[in-house]
């Protein structure tokens, strides 16, 4: 299970721009390394269809470019513990998906194509 976020462009499908982001629920979520949660902080930003309205993607990039990874004060001991069996947890994957989420937020708000959200 996980946060499936689309943009439905046939444009950006056809030049090879990424059209999909996946953040999955579990210690490699860069939303829970920046101690945030998709319930909380986007579900409220959807209008009834599950589509995130372009201002509230500019609403949900503010959140995202303010907030900061941190694997040591974001997770408990035992959840750290856990994590260490993903090779994933660490500072470069979490700061890259982060930049990979920003980049597919701005693009949104670029076209001006709402991002379905499947939460």
């Amino acid at each position: 299970m996980g946060a499936n976020l689309y943009i439905n462009s046939l444009t950006m499908e056809l030049s090879g721009e990424p059209t999909y982001f996946r953040d999955s629920y579990n210690y490699t979520s860069v939303f829970w390394a920046m101690d945030l949660s998709w319930w909380k902080v986007v579900i409220p930003m959807l209008n009834k269809n599950n589509y995130l309205p372009i201002e509230n993607c500019r609403k949900l990039l503010r959140v995202i470019k303010s907030s900061e990874i941190d694997l040591d004060n974001n997770y408990s001991e035992r959840e750290k513990k856990d994590a260490q069996k993903f090779e994933c947890f660490n500072e470069e994957y979490m700061e890259n998906k982060r930049a990979e989420l920003i980049d597919f937020l701005e693009r949104s708000i670029e076209i001006k194509i709402m991002i379905e959200c499947y939460l």
